[in-house]
């Protein structure tokens, strides 16, 4: 049977855009980065044990409007996320069942152009991202389908204010006062030669508590293909993020401009680029590049992001029984 040496995954790092044109409550930004999946073999369930998988990126991006246009903000997101996976073996269904909870750290800066006016310098802890529930199923001749269910809660590091808005206008900083809820499902096939992943999710977002302000639902899509030469990996990959329900502001507090009207305010986004990989062994690198070709109401720019993945515990294979010769 082929399952993933080991196990990659991004879930759980903050978007961090800021700014009047963001898909979510201005100045608040996305709960998931779109992409952040690409690379993950997220329909396969890796061997029994207990896995780590650290997460980083960088993202540079201009906000841009309803229309496509700049805004004259300026953002950029640093951020590393710590991932825990535990496989213990179970199955449910007939599937391989794993659990797993993400903290990521942000770092996000934004600012005003053509002066670089700095608006935004927020360092902290995002919301923890826990998937008590992942199912993955063996199809056969290398295909294998998950369907699974995660949750930030709001643990994150949160503010008054925003710096760019009034004391009463909602949330600030990397922390999110808010629950999102994540149903996913995903397709992977591992081949000896080429690897094939399309992870699909879905993010339903609750009322923040502080501004009262409900930003709508958003449905993301990463698809990876990667052809692997020897200990090397390498292939294209394509994320879209789609805002399906709009926001809603009971109080009024981006009723004026420069903020979009409260119905033209959903966010679209394509993101393509390359994934370049190596496995050591027991740990695997991945580096993935990619550049927004498309963006409506969110941020337009690249991104960088490394998966370091390694197993911290594996069970020890079960002893053969001794032969006994006559």
């Amino acid at each position: 049977m082929l399952k993933p040496k080991s196990l990659l995954i991004g879930i759980g790092v903050a978007a961090g855009l800021a700014g009047s044109a963001a898909a979510y409550e201005p100045g608040v930004h996305e709960a998931t980065r779109t992409g952040i999946t690409l690379g993950v073999p997220a329909g396969a369930s890796p061997p029994p044990g207990l896995y780590l998988n650290l997460n980083t990126f960088y993202y540079d991006v201009n906000i841009v409007d309803r229309n496509g246009k700049n805004s004259g903000i300026h953002d950029t997101t640093v951020s590393k996320t710590a991932i825990v996976m535990w496989v213990p073996g179970w199955q449910l269904f007939g599937a391989a069942f794993n659990a797993y909870v993400a903290q990521p750290f942000v770092w996000n800066t934004a600012e005003l152009r053509p002066t670089d006016t700095l608006i935004r310098d927020e360092l902290g802890l995002h919301n923890t991202f826990v998937s008590p529930i992942n199912l993955s199923w063996t199809l056969g001749n290398g295909w294998f389908t998950s369907v699974g269910f995660g949750f930030y809660a709001p643990t994150g590091t949160v503010t008054d204010a925003l710096a760019v808005l009034p004391p009463t206008a909602g949330t600030g900083g990397p922390g999110l006062d808010f629950w999102t809820f994540q149903p996913r499902w995903a397709v992977t096939h591992l081949g000896s030669s080429y690897n094939f992943t399309a992870n699909f999710y879905y993010e339903i977002n609750t009322k923040n508590r502080r501004s009262e302000y409900t930003s709508g639902d958003v449905f993301y899509a990463d698809v990876t293909l990667t052809r692997k030469i020897g200990k090397f990996e390498v292939g294209p990959v394509a994320a879209v993020m789609l805002q399906t329900t709009g926001d809603t502001d009971p109080l009024g507090l981006y009723t004026t401009p420069p903020f979009d009207p409260i119905g033209d305010r959903r966010s679209k986004q394509v993101a393509l680029g390359a994934l370049f990989g190596y496995d050591f062994g027991p740990m695997k690198l991945n580096l993935i590049v990619t550049a927004d070709a498309y963006a409506r109401s969110t941020g337009s720019g690249w991104q960088a992001m490394t998966n370091w993945s390694v197993p911290l515990w594996t069970p020890a294979p079960a002893a053969k029984p001794a032969l006994l010769r006559k």
